[in-house]
């Protein structure tokens, strides 16, 4: 017996191209195949040979933002981009003569609103009988997210390499093999080549057999002892040999084993003689070594937490140890009464904490630095006059000094505040404020994916109401 369609729940039927009880009979597998049809979390369409929507399940009805009665009315054709419209018809005449009667690829279509869907696509052609005539079936699973993720991620990779380029030191990362997987433009100055002729070669394809061999035994050094080393390695250069003071460190998953092993190089040949500055610099390269380190060790924790307040209190430690601080705060920006609310905190009392719970713009630091939409340092609030008003608790918390980086998204929306403090008067330098801001970008990228998963979670609320 044929299915019929349950109330509230009907299907898209092209009232001209294929009689209900056409459609009744590929259906005819009964409440199961309607229950998958109509409660999918892909799309699923019926075409004519024409390419006309014969039905549409809610899911493609939801993704494409159309109703029924209008998908009846378009063709799959007139969903697409104009510039993919040759190619989708194309396709779609070889399906239905002597190419393959089935096919998967990525598609894009249009939303109604105009917006862009990008989709995986099977497409399945079902033979005509003598009840009815030929019909072509799509399935469109909706992979929209995953691209945004992946150009995001893209976007994010570029800026990590404009960083890396920008950086004065030969900057790179090998795996285990000694095969490099990343370098910046100040390697690329010893290493004959482009960027993509060195990624994936060895050092013995690439340097002197010596030279080559010192580096690899200096790898070995760090993978056994599991911490970062620093070493004098000598470099052929164009104009001759070059003296290097290379910090070497391992890299490690979320289950601690190490996988990599990267390096930052700083030319020492014109300080070799000056002892004082060249141990000065292995200090410096240490930090910023072990900065790195702590940043992709917090970045692979924070992938593996799923609640954001432990994954902010993270972040707000390690940025109190990169800055060496010694109290610390996360605020998050509440749109609705447009004030910045403590979250997170570190070293601070109760009544600090309930006399700035919440803050307005252009309050101390945190405000200030909301209405500028920049970052706000001052290196000794009891001549600032933005504590003015507020040196009573100020000295009661022990603070002197203190510097708030606002968060913001990728979109450029404001997300919230993290804020430093110091006991003494103090200024951070220029290259751990550079350091601060990669923190700062973790946070905010945690505050929006959070903001983003709860989103959504509404979303699949208010539609499992509707349905």
């Amino acid at each position: 017996m044929a299915v019929r369609p349950v109330p509230g729940k009907r299907l898209a039927v092209a009232e001209d191209s294929v009689a209900p009880r056409d459609l009744d009979a590929l259906l005819e597998s009964g409440q199961i195949w309607r229950a998958l049809y109509e409660n999918s979390a892909v799309g699923i369409a019926l075409l004519d040979t024409d390419g006309r929507f014969v039905a549409a399940n809610p899911f493609l009805q939801r993704m494409l933002r159309y109703t029924e009665r209008e998908l009846r009315h378009l063709s799959v054709f007139e969903v697409m981009p104009e510039e993919d419209r040759a190619a989708g018809r194309s396709a779609f005449v070889e399906l239905l003569s002597a190419g393959p009667h089935e096919y998967h690829r990525e598609r894009r279509y249009l939303r109604k609103d105009g917006a862009l869907v990008w989709a995986n696509v099977s497409v399945s052609v079902i033979p005509a009988t003598p009840e009815r005539p030929t019909m072509i079936v799509k399935v469109i699973e909706d992979l929209t997210a995953q691209q945004r993720m992946a150009e995001a991620l893209q976007k994010s990779e570029a800026r990590f390499q404009a960083i890396l380029d920008h950086s004065p030191a030969m900057i790179f990362l090998k795996n285990l093999a000694g095969r490099y997987l990343l370098c910046n433009r100040e390697f690329q100055k010893i290493a004959p080549g482009s960027y993509w002729h060195v990624i994936g070669k060895n050092d013995h394809e690439l340097f002197p057999p010596d030279q080559a061999a010192a580096f690899r035994a200096n790898d070995r050094l760090v993978v056994e002892s599991g911490e970062p080393m620093q070493f004098e390695e000598v470099a052929l250069h164009s104009d001759g040999r070059h003296t290097s003071l290379v910090v070497k460190f391992p890299l490690r998953d979320a289950a601690g084993n190490i996988y990599a092993i990267g390096g930052i190089a700083t030319d020492i040949t014109r300080r070799k003689r000056a002892e004082e500055q060249t141990l000065a610099l292995k200090d410096e390269l240490a930090v910023d070594a072990a900065a790195l380190v702590s940043l992709h060790e917090l970045s692979t924790r924070l992938l593996a937490t799923g609640k954001l307040q432990p994954m902010l209190e993270e972040v707000l430690d390690a940025t109190i140890g990169l800055l060496h601080a010694d109290f610390g705060n996360v605020q998050l920006y509440r749109p609705e009464s447009s004030v910045l609310e403590i979250v997170a905190h570190r070293g601070f009392r109760q009544d600090f904490l309930d006399y700035f719970a919440t803050v307005r713009t252009g309050i101390a630091t945190c405000g200030e630095a909301m209405k500028r939409g920049e970052r706000v340092i001052v290196e000794d609030v009891l001549t600032d006059p933005l504590f003015a008003a507020h040196l009573a608790i100020v000295t009661s918390a022990g603070y002197r000094a203190v510097q708030s980086t606002p968060l913001v998204s990728r979109s450029g929306d404001f997300l919230g505040m993290i804020s430093t403090h110091f006991r003494q008067p103090h200024r951070p330098s220029e290259k751990d404020l550079r350091l601060m801001d990669l923190y700062a970008r973790q946070a905010a990228e945690l505050i929006e994916r959070e903001q983003i998963r709860a989103g959504s979670r509404r979303e699949r609320t208010e539609r499992s109401r509707s349905e």
